[in-house]
This record gives C-alpha cells, sequence and structure tokens, in this order.
C-alpha cells in the first residue's frame, strides 16, 4: 500500500505482477503521468489517487487499474489499453463505484465490472 505522495513533478510507473493498493487520508499532489504495466493491478482506494488530473494515466495491455468501492471524481484522463489481468478489463471496478475521467481505448481494450458491483463513467 502506498499512502500520500507529495513530490510534484514526479512521474510514476508502475510494473510488476503484483498488486499495490494506493490509499490514504488525502488525495496525492503529484502532476505527472502514471503509468501501469507489466501484469499489475493498481487499486484506487480513494479520490485523488493518481494525483492531480494534469497528465493522465495510462494502463498499458495487460495490468489493469481498479476502481474500489469510490466516487472517482478527478477528471483524470485515461488511456486503456487491452483486457486487464486475466481478461477482467484494463479498467475494472470492485463495488459500487465512479469513475470521471475521459477514457480513450486503444487495441481493444475493455472495462469491466466484478459480479455485484457497478461502475458509472461521468
Amino acid at each position: 500500500m502506498l499512502g500520500t505522495t507529495t513530490t510534484p513533478g514526479v512521474s510514476l510507473l508502475f510494473s510488476g505482477t503484483g498488486t499495490l493498493t494506493l490509499a490514504g487520508a488525502s488525495a496525492n499532489l503529484f502532476t505527472n503521468a502514471v503509468t501501469v504495466s507489466n501484469g499489475l493491478s493498481l487499486i484506487l482506494d480513494k479520490d485523488g489517487a493518481l494525483g492531480t488530473a494534469a497528465s493522465g494515466t495510462t494502463v498499458q495491455s495487460g495490468a489493469e487499474l481498479v476502481v474500489d468501492g469510490i466516487n472517482y471524481a478527478t477528471a483524470e484522463g485515461l488511456t486503456i489499453s487491452g483486457t486487464g489481468k486475466g481478461g477482467a478489463g484494463a479498467l475494472r471496478a470492485n463495488g459500487t463505484s465512479i469513475f470521471a475521467g475521459a477514457i480513450l481505448s486503444r487495441g481493444g481494450a475493455t472495462i469491466g465490472v466484478d459480479a455485484g458491483g457497478s461502475l458509472l463513467l461521468s
């Protein structure tokens, strides 16, 4: 689990085959791009976990971004590729979730929702 990150101007690359949760009491303040790759599950546990909406987030094929039962109201631009981990979706909702950013889909990207959940794209 990674808590609040307050270093502006830092780009973050999350890579690997495990799971990482971005959580904490307040939004992260970094302003550069976020990339999720190489089979990683990046779980958003709070609004603003991806930093400011200044540079956007990219989820590469084989990785997934999971909105974990929250209202992600930060208008984060999101580019997704592929079908995520195990075909569950490059963007995936767990529980009742909202994602407010614009989404650019590349290469047959998919969006998934876990059983019993819902995802509102606003």
